[in-house]
């Protein structure tokens, strides 16, 4: 029941802002602590309450579905990653064109760096789905934004050190593809993390992300109700089996 009333909620909208985020966690959530045909826990009961009641006075699936972009039209394009989530979304004239997040996997220990990196090529492969050429890349990851400068730029060599450079370097390899092969323009803005549109994208409260840690591992409560965006000591480091299979993963990201 918790699948079919999420899926009803978002449906096919291309706009769903904050719903996205909270009804992808939820389900997680939903399965996470029981079979597909057992009741869920009261927790989530409640969570689903919450929702519920946010979504009666905060309804985000609003605007304007179809805007006219020319050629020349520069599209701000901004994205943004947690631990829990990516989050992207293409933005003309103040209007969302459309906006897409994916969840994490449980055992995803990638950097928080190459994650935003990751958020910043799935945006531009939105971008690439509208048939703009001339993108406005937003980022609030300082490191992202300097790695893209120097790429685009061209005024010095990207320097990464450790076993995070391959997968840092392949990624790069992509976006450097995309503008010399679909002929993308792209410019890079750094904004503050509170002024950045995709970070409704990748935030739910924080007592759904303390419950499912608790749930998972047993450990303590997230404090505030904030994003969980802080990295932690596990998403420090990276293993041989996913240097290994850096290739594969490039291929996903551009599914």
């Amino acid at each position: 029941d918790v699948f079919s009333w999420c899926g009803r909620l978002l449906g096919h909208y291309p706009v769903c802002g904050w719903l996205r985020v909270a009804c992808s966690f939820l389900k997680r959530l939903a399965c996470g602590q029981s079979g597909w045909d057992a009741p869920v826990s009261p927790e989530v009961q409640q969570f689903c309450s919450e929702l519920a009641s946010r979504f009666h006075s905060d309804d985000p699936v609003h605007g304007t579905w179809h805007l006219d972009i020319k050629a020349d039209d520069v599209v701000n394009a901004w994205c943004d990653a947690s631990d829990i989530r990516y989050g992207v979304l293409l933005e003309f004239g103040g209007h969302v064109l459309e906006d897409r997040a994916w969840i994490r996997p449980k055992d995803d220990r990638r950097h928080i760096n190459i994650a935003e990196l990751d958020a910043a090529i799935k945006v531009l492969e939105l971008a690439v789905d509208w048939n703009v050429r001339n993108v406005r890349l937003m980022t609030d990851s300082k490191t992202v934004f300097g790695w893209l400068q120097a790429l685009l730029k061209n005024t010095q060599r990207v320097k990464t050190s450790g076993l995070q450079n391959l997968l840092v370097q392949r990624r790069l390899q992509i976006v450097s593809d995309m503008v010399h092969i679909v002929k993308l323009t792209i410019e890079v803005v750094w904004v503050p993390s509170q002024q950045n549109r995709a970070n409704q994208l990748t935030s739910v409260p924080a007592k759904w992300v303390s419950f499912a840690k608790k749930s998972n591992d047993g450990e303590a409560d997230v404090p505030g109700d904030v994003a969980a965006t802080a990295p932690t000591l596990s998403t420090m480091y990276v293993s041989l089996a996913e240097i290994e299979q850096a290739q594969l993963d490039d291929q996903s990201i551009q599914k």
